[in-house]
């Protein structure tokens, strides 16, 4: 839209430059004056000698008596016309960052977003969600909502279930497809810190954990069409390259890239009991990080699968 307004601008004022050399040369056709609707040869005549003596006037500099060489006229009106362009392409320039400003939702302090993270394992992951919760939530014991679980597949085991240990007979998540997540429920105005700490697990996440089943994953409702989608965009600052999610998608090891799933396709289904707020081996976490695991399966948050 800039570039076409330039364009517009530039046509105007060269077409303006050439009616006021129109005008000058019809004031010395006296015929004209008088018969302006029979122009006759001998004004055209008239005309276009003089339109040649200014054109050749034009493409060459002008010398005074001291040898000073002028500016052409031509630069000058060079001059006023990027000046005109320069302030078109100000103003657009203000307008379309106010338009995408105005782009980005109003993030609410107390509407919270149900959201899911992945990458690498995910018991060291949701250490550090819970963390994040109690820290700058202030959350404790049964108000703490990051489990986790399975998502990302296209396909799912009987029960709608899928399962951590590859034993026969059961759906095992990585050979459906599916990849480690942790879920939980944020407030709106918090999202930003928690796709920054996400973010940062991607970027530091081992050569062992190298696999479709480890790979960086967010799933939101909507996907990156979720009217959140820009500020999760945002908080990557540009490093990040966001991937709509099609399912049974392949690792990007190596990559500043994430998948991003549409979570009403692709849901998170929870993970084991004694997958729920286990350690990291060798990482071992605190015992009353350990219990939470009984506290929220004692009021029901976490259920477990009812896989070995």
């Amino acid at each position: 839209v800039a570039v076409t307004a330039v364009g517009a601008v530039a046509s105007s004022a060269v077409a303006a430059s050439r009616l006021q050399g129109s005008a000058a040369a019809w004031a010395h056709c006296p015929r004209a004056r008088l018969r302006p609707l029979s122009w006759n040869r001998q004004c055209r005549g008239t005309l276009a000698r003089r339109s040649a003596r200014s054109e050749t006037r034009l493409s060459s500099s002008t010398n005074d008596d001291a040898g000073t060489v002028h500016p052409l006229p031509q630069l000058r009106r060079g001059a006023a016309v990027l000046s005109m362009a320069a302030a078109v392409l100000a103003v657009f320039g203000v307008a379309g960052g106010r338009a995408k400003a105005e782009q980005m939702p109003e993030l609410s302090p107390k509407r919270e977003v149900d959201i899911y993270f992945g990458v690498g394992n995910f018991n060291h992951l949701q250490h550090e969600f819970v963390m994040k919760e109690a820290v700058d939530l202030g959350r404790r014991g049964g108000d703490i909502t990051s489990y986790t679980g399975f998502a990302g597949g296209l396909e799912v085991g009987e029960l709608d279930r899928i399962c951590y240990r590859d034993i026969p007979g059961f759906p095992n998540y990585a050979r459906l497809g599916h990849c480690q997540v942790v879920s939980m429920s944020i407030p709106e105005a918090r999202l930003p810190d928690f796709v920054t700490v996400f973010l940062d697990e991607v970027a530091k996440r081992k050569l062992a954990e190298k696999g479709n089943q480890y790979r960086p994953v967010i799933g939101i409702k909507k996907g990156v069409k979720a009217p959140l989608f820009p500020v999760i965009e945002q908080a990557g600052q540009g490093r990040w390259r966001f991937t709509p999610g099609q399912g049974n998608d392949s690792d990007v090891f190596g990559k500043d890239e994430v998948y991003v799933y549409d979570s009403r396709l692709f849901p998170c289904r929870p993970a084991e009991l004694y997958n729920q707020f286990a350690d990291d081996l060798p990482e071992q976490f605190t015992i009353d990080y350990k219990q939470l695991e009984k506290v929220l399966s004692g009021i029901g948050y976490v259920t477990g699968n009812s896989c070995p």
